[in-house]
């Protein structure tokens, strides 16, 4: 996909493997940047992957 492409909030949940509320909890704490398109939220694929590359990169800290 051309890094620009637009998906749906339901398009991006199919491709993460998520229900489509998931997708908006994501996007109200800032974890996936999205735009608003007249009422709907719409999220570019390079914001896709860059939220893959940050969640995936990221090594977890202990608990102690």
């Amino acid at each position: 996909m051309d890094k620009d492409t637009l998906l749906t909030t339901k398009q991006a949940a199919k491709y993460l493997q998520v229900v489509p509320i998931t997708i908006y909890r994501m996007i109200d704490r800032g974890d996936l940047k999205a735009i608003k398109v007249g009422t709907r939220w719409r999220v570019r694929w390079e914001d896709l992957q860059d939220y893959l590359t940050r969640s995936t990169s990221q090594p977890k800290e202990p608990k102690p």
